[in-house]
This record gives structure tokens, sequence and C-alpha cells, in this order.
């Protein structure tokens, strides 16, 4: 009875922890704006090379009706065994793209589209960062729409203290 006990006590101190690391947040992506559930994963170290911004990663089915036809089309053309071909996107849309090099739990590296935007927390500080939008994906932790970079951490302290 008492490791059944222990067992409940960690899995509601796991919970609890997990439960602070999820946060809504507003993102803009090629002047659109959506409200989502973020996960701060202390894994994801992904950063755009050029700027050193990170990397968030996004349900593409959590925005996918509210997305722009032309960018989501082009999501969709898009190959990933040609990665930098990106004639399938408007022309307008390329300054919002950027390649990075994505390495997954399996420890395999690809090449991931990222979009330019910037998230916005509630004290309406925002951060310029990147966005890649994932389409085969289980679940994320607690039901999250998007696993965040650990560098948000900083923000979570800053705002809940």
């Amino acid at each position: 009875t008492l490791l059944i006990l222990a067992n409940y006590l960690q899995k509601i101190k796991l919970y609890s922890i997990q439960e602070r690391f999820m946060q809504s947040y507003t993102i803009e992506i090629a002047q659109n704006q959506w409200s989502l559930t973020g996960y701060i994963d202390t894994g994801n170290e992904c950063e755009e090379i050029l700027s050193g911004a990170p990397v968030h990663f996004i349900q593409m089915k959590s925005i996918q009706q509210e997305f722009p036809i032309r960018i989501r089309n082009g999501l969709e053309k898009w190959d990933k065994k040609k990665p930098y071909n990106l004639q399938m996107f408007d022309q307008r849309d390329h300054k919002y793209i950027r390649f990075v090099t994505v390495q997954t739990i399996s420890n395999t590296q690809q090449i991931a589209l990222a979009f330019r935007g910037k998230i916005i927390f509630s004290s309406q500080q925002s951060e310029d960062c990147y966005f890649v939008f994932v389409q085969d994906v289980q679940a994320f932790p607690g039901g999250a729409q998007m696993l965040l970079h650990v560098s948000m951490l900083s923000n979570l302290q800053t705002e809940g203290g």
C-alpha cells in the first residue's frame, strides 16, 4: 500500500511540474496571429544557425484551418528529399523561410523548414524566433500544441516567479 501511495504521489509531482512548463502564448507568422498552448521542452535546443534564434515546433493541425492557404499548400507540396527547392512557395513568403537541421529523438538529422515569426508573452514582450510545423507527430506532452525551446524557461521564471 505504501508503494502504491508513493507511486501516486510521484505522478502528482510529475504532473505538477509538467503543468508548470505549460502556458498559453500568442504567436505571429506572416502577419497572422494564433493563441496556442506551449510546453517548454528542456531537450529542445534547436536554433536557427544564422541568427541564433530559438526554434519552436508546432503541430500543424493546431493552426491548419486558419493558416494562409498559400503557405499551407507550399508545405503540403514541399519535398523533404529536395529540401532546398522552394518553388512551391509564393515568392513573398521566401523572406519568412529558413532551413534548420533538426536532430530527432531517434538521433537522426534532417533538414526542416522554419518560418520566421515571434512569440508574444503575457506581459506583451515578444521574441523573434522560428517555427517548424510538424505533421506526423504523436501528441505533445500535456496536450500542448507547441514544443518550445528550452530558452523559454527564462521567460517562464520572469513571468511566473
